[in-house]
């Protein structure tokens, strides 16, 4: 089964080293197992119901990996701070929206740094301290339909909107006026998508740190004191004596 999908000169990824170990000993195939592998695994367990969607099977707690270096990375980057054991799929989603909403960021990000560079040159506005987000607002008042004005002026100041609207037809021809708009919705949708989220994973940590310091106690409880022996018992035993 392996061979069928292993062409030649390629090396097969594995989960474990014992994987590699038996699989080069017995088939002879040359097998990789390093930090980029199990970041590779962590991602296929968490979302192998979006890649087989026919397989209901679900991965025990004990053969999990820990949490990837790259989801650790991210949320501290957002202010939390997780340990493995409170890793859970709500959790691994919710970042991973986060993720998607970032990615759109990035993405609109080239366009938007032209556009600021675009509205100093032609309105005079100086945009260097502005976010996406107040920039790609400015393109939907260039660009975009009336009723859109109580959204953005919530965004811009009141002599922002009005330069930017007398303005507006010097920007014809010089931006893309269906890329603009495209830009707008989707980083709109990004900010809000993204504060949504920030909320309720904020919760999820919240209630799987609870559920873990619980789970903490629990154990300790069980856990039998140390003996600890008398003085009797001490000098029954024939120590302590002068």
């Amino acid at each position: 089964m392996i061979r069928q999908w292993l062409l030649p000169e390629m090396k097969l990824a594995v989960g474990k080293p014992e994987y590699k170990m038996i699989i080069e000993s017995d088939l002879k195939i040359t097998c990789v197992h390093n930090e980029i592998v199990m970041e590779l695994m962590w991602g296929i367990q968490h979302l192998m119901h979006k890649f087989v969607p026919e397989e209901k099977a679900e991965v025990a707690k004990e053969d999990r990996l820990p949490m990837s270096q790259g989801l650790k990375m991210f949320l501290r980057r957002y202010g939390f701070d997780v340990k493995p054991e409170m890793v859970n799929d709500q959790i691994v989603e919710t970042a991973g929206d986060l993720f998607e909403c970032d990615a759109v960021e990035k993405l609109f990000s080239s366009y938007l740094r032209d556009v600021s560079l675009c509205l100093k040159d032609t309105s005079g506005i100086n945009c260097e301290n502005w976010g996406n987000l107040k920039l790609a607002t400015a393109l939907i008042v260039i660009f975009g339909p009336e009723e859109d004005d109580n959204d953005f002026r919530k965004v811009l100041s009141e002599d922002e909107v009005s330069k930017l609207m007398d303005d507006a037809r010097k920007y014809y021809g010089v931006l893309s006026m269906a890329l603009s708009l495209r830009t707008y919705k989707k980083i709109r949708s990004a900010y809000r998508v993204r504060n949504e989220k920030k909320i309720l994973l904020e919760s999820l940590i919240k209630k799987a740190k609870e559920a873990f310091e619980a789970e903490q106690a629990q154990v300790c409880e069980k856990v039998p004191p140390p003996l600890t022996e008398s003085v009797e018992q001490v000098e029954v035993l024939g120590y302590g004596q002068g």
